[in-house]
């Protein structure tokens, strides 16, 4: 569980934000997964974040997407 200032600030990451084009907030909490990897998206690095369908107590809203989810990119 990492907030998006942190991500932002030890990465290379310009943005965090959905696939719907929401861009998170530097106080939101994220969900790591296993693997974590950021997107270029029209020359800019992006971790996309899906929302959490389950807020469990660690109060993340979102969860990084999946190896999966990113084959498409």
């Amino acid at each position: 569980l990492v907030s998006v200032r942190e991500i932002l600030s030890q990465t290379g990451v310009a943005h965090v934000r959905s696939l719907e084009g929401y861009e998170l907030a530097p106080g939101e909490l994220v969900r790591l997964g296993e693997k974590v990897k950021a997107v270029l998206l029209k020359g800019v690095k992006v971790l996309l974040v899906n929302p959490v369908s389950d807020a469990g107590p660690d109060g993340a809203s979102w969860e990084t997407y999946t190896k999966e989810q990113l084959k498409a990119f």
